[in-house]
């Protein structure tokens, strides 16, 4: 199983929703996801990927500080593919690392 497909299983799981219905472009807003869904969303990244990820909620997104590059970066995440191509980066940083 590749990356997109654990983090599209653990959403999924945790949102009560078919991974296979979870498309790039779909939106945390449209799939409710509150603040505690979030939470457990980052957490459930950490503990399977054994990465560290700063989570910033909002309402209807959230934000990750991360380290990639040298730089601490600030990444909002809005959309399903949004989360995948930060999770992947901090994946494959890691494993270069």
């Amino acid at each position: 199983m590749d990356v997109a497909d654990e983090i599209k299983g653990i959403i999924g799981k945790i949102l009560k929703i078919d991974p296979e219905a979870l498309k790039a472009d779909s939106r945390l807003s449209e799939l409710e996801a509150d603040s505690l869904d979030l939470i457990e969303i980052v957490y459930s990244f950490e503990e399977r990927f054994d990465i560290t990820m700063e989570l910033e909620a909002r309402e209807s997104s959230f934000a990750v500080k991360m380290k990639y590059g040298g730089r601490v970066q600030r990444v909002e995440f809005n959309t399903v593919g949004e989360i995948i191509d930060v999770v992947q980066q901090i994946v494959d940083q890691k494993v270069v690392g």
